[in-house]
């Protein structure tokens, strides 16, 4: 009955150490994710950096990523756009104002910010992006701030759980170990024989 007891004690704890091995893995740092533009219209902009960026056809579409489910903000000629990233931190926008002329643009999520001269062409011309641009697009980014889809608060509270069972598995531990302890002396004793 006693080992029975302690084999039920001993997969209880290995299902509180592995609750709290999950949590901690679960429960990772919350940082923002890098505001990217991947796509203006059908040219690739993914690890490009520009000041000016020449396309040619009216209203291009703005392809990129931020934190999930953040609001970004488009500004075309100081007029502002919004659209919210999806659950994996994607956004589209197709704008409908831009036609052949230069747009200054600005994207903005959180304290990110990118922005550059947007030379929109007729249909006609070539696509060609500034292969190497005399200045980098401004990008400001502040490690403090914490994403709109986490929170400290929220982080410690699950941190805590996990401490109290982890405690309260080694509290059912050490009522256990004694009785089998004790158990086990009793049960290794030699018995006296009586001698007349």
């Amino acid at each position: 009955m006693i080992i029975t007891g302690l084999k039920q004690a001993g997969k209880w704890l290995r299902a509180q150490a592995l609750a709290l091995v999950l949590m901690a893995l679960t429960v990772s740092p919350a940082f923002a994710a890098t505001l990217q533009l991947y796509s203006i219209g059908n040219s690739v902009t993914t690890g490009k950096t520009f000041t000016t960026f020449s396309y040619a056809g009216e209203n291009p579409v703005f392809v990129g990523s931020a934190s999930a489910k953040a609001q970004v903000n488009i500004a075309l000629n100081a007029a502002t756009n919004k659209v919210t990233a999806d659950d994996s931190g994607a956004w589209v926008f197709t704008p409908t104002t831009l036609v052949v002329g230069s747009h200054e643009v600005v994207i903005s999520s959180g304290t990110e910010t990118k922005s550059f001269t947007l030379n929109i062409s007729s249909a006609s011309a070539t696509i060609t992006p500034t292969a190497t641009p005399t200045v980098r697009p401004t990008t400001t980014s502040t490690a403090a701030a914490l994403p709109v889809t986490g929170g400290e608060g929220f982080t410690w509270m699950i941190v805590l759980a996990g401490v109290m069972m982890l405690g309260m598995g080694m509290m059912g531990w050490s009522i256990i170990a004694p009785v089998q302890a004790t158990q086990t002396n009793m049960a290794t004793e030699p018995e006296l024989e009586e001698h007349d």
